[in-house]
């Protein structure tokens, strides 16, 4: 039975039980509901849930003399008895309304007294609060996730139907929703994949419940955990690591095929050899690790869900979706970049560990998303832009929005060509590498000296130069509409014409001094240093950065942060026993061997190898035993 159909017996059950309550003592009333309550019993099918055949024997004998004295008469008498209950309740509603209107004149005389009492500025600071817990809801809600637009498998569907992705999807043996893996929304399992059993030692802790309604918000805060078994994964991992030897690698992975930093690391190693399909099936498995263990209110579709990238064990889970995002930004699949980006962005968008906001506007704009793009500018950088200072990529990319929706409405409206001015007037050098990347060259622009490059530049200045770079190797292509380029040289080429051209000039020059005094933010060169722009830009990176850990699994951590190997938490004094003590004396094995062939430089000292060799096999015997 529906669970529709269910309610409405037990309601018909509710009303009969009332009507016997209220029934009069005379026989008439009687005799008209208790044949009523024996029709409804009779259409009840739970009544024939656990009875035995004597039970319901008795039943269809009870149910006979029931239909036998039953008479049509007495129902109207059922219905007026009815109608007589309802006028008697309709008094005492009556007195509970006038009651209760009494009572609202109580409250709104006592209102009115505190109102008269208490001061006007505590009314204000009421609704500044709220209108701040509200402003921080609706920032909050631009970043979160469609999750039906999370598969980049559907958008392959909708984009070139379902046909012609079919073969493709074949080969990567989906494994289908079942009890072995349940559902997952970053990623889909493979059939090839190792059994996953239990949560291969990562979990995660609530640290910060999220704000409940009504409250100032704030998104929760969790973090990953490690099993002690994962820590002895990660010490062999950092063993293996220093070998240098992809092989050493794959032996890891074969015993813990789950382990996250191993299979960021196999990912990079595939991906210089050119196995793009290996590389993005590793990033695919670390997903799926981490979405195996995500808290029960650890949401991603509602923004509300905070990770910490100075904790060690988070940042795997950063790295893997960023750099799914660039597998799947291969296949065309902009929606899906958009709504990864929008869930690496509100993961920490405080600190923004990998730069997401330097390539989310270029998502939105291929998606076709111009309208979510805008209503971020508003909300992030305001109506002047001045949220958006040193971000050359949102200056630009606002006035592209804002002209391709001119052109798709046929409006004539001049505030595209006017957010555009001002990009240019703030960020000049963009223009001329934008062209030089389309391979125009304009003689009316390169001879204004608005553009021409400064021969010695501030630390501020090199940082926005960078990020100007990186905008036009990353954004160049969305310019290279015949119409879109040819409005970009007229705005530039007419520039001068711009109201207030020197004092505005002058505010750029002012901007670009002072937008990072301290040179180009961490996070912005971790960016670049993960990304697909790594080799025309990692010569300019600061030394600040580049002397950190470069590390495919942690580059370039935060200063102040614990990677684990100050407390020992993943040292090699963490190998036990058993598999685990095993797998770390053939490390040091292959480290040794690698130590010893550099230093066979004659047939001597191989023979004294050789007697080191024996007794480090005697010494080994020895903890055997």
């Amino acid at each position: 039975m529906s669970s529709r159909a269910a309610r409405r017996l037990l309601q018909k059950r509710n009303e009969l039980s009332r009507e016997l309550d209220q029934a009069p003592s005379d026989t008439d009333d009687v005799d008209s509901v208790v044949p009523a309550a024996l029709a409804t019993k009779a259409f009840n099918p739970f009544a024939l849930i656990g009875t035995g055949d004597d039970e319901a024997v008795a039943d269809e004998a009870e149910e006979d003399d029931a239909t036998s004295s039953r008479s049509p008469e007495p129902v109207p008498a059922a219905t007026k008895s009815k109608k007589k209950n309802k006028k008697k309740k309709k008094k005492p509603a009556s007195a509970a309304e006038s009651g209760s209107e009494g009572d609202l004149d109580e409250i709104d005389r006592a209102l009115k007294e505190l109102n008269a009492k208490e001061p006007l500025e505590a009314v204000v600071a009421v609704e500044k609060s709220t209108a701040a817990t509200t402003n921080a809801k609706t920032s909050r809600s631009l970043l979160c996730v469609d999750i039906k637009h999370l598969d980049a498998d559907a958008e392959l569907k909708r984009m070139f139907g379902s046909r012609v992705v079919a073969e493709e999807l074949k080969k990567k043996r989906y494994v289908k929703p079942d009890s072995r893996y349940g559902r997952t929304l970053l990623v889909t399992p493979r059939d090839g994949w190792p059994r996953f059993v239990g949560r291969f030692g990562i979990g995660m802790d609530l640290l910060e419940a999220p704000s409940n309604p009504g409250e100032s918000f704030h998104p929760g805060l969790f973090q990953f955990t490690c099993s002690p078994t994962y820590l002895e994964a990660e010490a062999m991992f950092r063993a293996a690591v220093d070998t240098n030897d992809p092989e050493s690698l794959m032996r890891l992975l074969h015993a813990f095929p789950f382990h996250a930093n191993t299979l960021l690391q196999l990912s990079e190693v595939a991906r210089h050899q050119g196995n793009l399909n290996n590389a993005a099936e590793y990033i695919e498995r670390t997903l799926f690790l981490y979405e195996r263990a995500f808290h029960a209110l650890f949401n991603i579709g509602t923004a509300s869900c905070g990770l910490s990238y100075e904790a060690y064990e988070n940042r795997a889970f950063f790295l893997a979706i960023y750099r799914h995002i660039g597998f799947v930004q291969r296949k065309g699949c902009w929606r899906t970049c958009l709504e990864l980006c929008k869930l690496l962005l509100a993961l920490d968008s405080e600190t923004d560990p990998l730069g997401a906001i330097l390539m989310i506007d270029f998502y939105a704009i291929k998606s076709g998303e111009l309208d979510w793009l805008q209503q971020l500018w508003l909300e992030w950088a305001g109506e002047n832009g001045d949220g958006a200072a040193g971000l050359p990529n949102f200056s630009y990319s606002i006035a592209l929005a804002s002209y391709m929706k001119e052109v798709q409405s046929d409006k004539a409206v001049p505030k595209s060509t006017n957010l555009l001015r001002r990009a240019i007037l703030d960020y000049p050098a963009a223009v001329l590498q934008i062209l030089a990347k389309c391979a125009v060259t304009d003689a009316r622009i390169s001879a204004l000296p608005l553009f021409t490059t400064a021969a010695n530049l501030s630390p501020s200045e090199d940082a926005v130069d960078i990020l100007i770079t990186l905008y036009v190797a990353q954004c160049f292509n969305l310019w290279k509409e015949p119409e879109t380029l040819l409005w970009l040289r007229d705005t530039a080429a007419k520039i001068t014409e711009t109201a207030d051209f020197e004092s505005r000039v002058a505010a750029g020059s002012e901007m670009r001094r002072t937008a990072y005094p301290d040179g180009l933010p961490l996070n912005c060169s971790r960016h670049i240093f993960v990304s697909e722009f790594q080799t025309q830009l990692a010569q300019r990176l600061p030394r600040s950065a580049t002397k950190l850990s470069l590390h495919a699994f942690n580059p370039m951590p935060p200063p102040a942060s614990n990677d684990g190997a100050d407390d020992g938490r993943f040292g090699l004094g963490r190998l036990g026993s058993g598999l685990m003590w095993l797998m770390g004396r053939a490390i040091e094995n292959i480290r040794g061997i690698g130590r010893a062939r550099d230093d066979d430089d004659d047939d001597d000292d191989d023979d004294a190898g050789d007697d080191d060799g024996g007794d480090e096999e005697g010494t080994d015997g020895g903890r055997a035993q």
